[in-house]
């Protein structure tokens, strides 16, 4: 959260935290898990991990894995990755028209796989 860059605070409020591939109400204990993850659940999210805002242009995700894994490595292994949500506002784009049609745009060929291609989100996965 604190850093992520701010023009209107929406990607800011988009990270999640799923606790083996379920997401984790704000506010709440995250229950025992192997695997958890953070996440962000807006579509422009893998723009801004490649460094296309001016206020990260190093990226988040990237980021933070390497600081957390310095800072906790000794009791997690902690790692950037992707993660596909399948909820939110990243789902609710990948399945809609725009969506499709910028998929058919950018990937090209067949359709087989743009959907999940479109909710691949950068992510910091951490496993103990």
């Amino acid at each position: 959260w604190e850093f992520s860059p701010v023009k209107s605070g929406r990607y800011r409020k988009s990270h999640v935290l799923l606790a083996d591939g379920i997401a984790v109400d704000d506010g709440v204990i995250p229950p025992a898990a192997s695997r958890y993850t953070f996440v962000s659940i807006v579509p422009y999210a893998r723009k801004i991990e490649r460094g296309l805002s001016p206020q990260r242009p190093d990226g988040v995700y990237q980021a933070v894995a390497t600081l957390a894994a310095r800072k906790f490595g000794n009791v997690a292994r902690i790692k950037f990755g992707y993660e596909t949500p399948l909820f939110g506002e990243i789902d609710r784009w990948a399945s809609s028209p725009a969506g499709e049609a910028w998929a058919r745009k950018k990937r090209k060929g067949s359709s087989k796989g743009h959907a999940e291609w479109l909710r691949r989100q950068p992510a910091v996965v951490i496993t103990l």
